[in-house]
């Protein structure tokens, strides 16, 4: 039960990061959408000799978001391997999506 525990506030902590996330990632968007003209490549921040503007926008978010992550007590890896496993496995992408909807009744 230790780990069903530690899972379970692994679960809280991740939807608490994400909802906190979402707003910036939301922003950062719009923000490159705009300077790029209106056409954002998928995963644009994680392609390689982006134009400056948009290199810091996507820097801050990234900075912003590991904030983000570690004040939930998550590590990134640990984080990151919350969202890789949550796309495999219907059951922990299940409890995400409960810990979600929990989480935004109480804002």
């Amino acid at each position: 039960t230790a780990v069903l525990a530690q899972t379970a506030n692994q679960i809280r902590n991740y939807a608490e990061a994400v909802l906190d996330i979402e707003p910036l990632r939301r922003k950062a968007y719009r923000d490159v959408r705009h300077m790029m003209k209106g056409t954002v490549p998928s995963d644009v921040c994680r392609l390689g000799q982006l134009p400056g503007t948009v290199n810091s926008v996507c820097s801050s978010f990234f900075d912003e978001s590991a904030d983000i992550i570690r004040r939930n007590n998550l590590s990134i890896n640990e984080f990151n391997d919350i969202t890789q496993r949550s796309k495999t496995d219907p059951k922990l992408m299940n409890q995400i999506q409960q810990e979600l909807i929990r989480q935004q009744q109480l804002r």
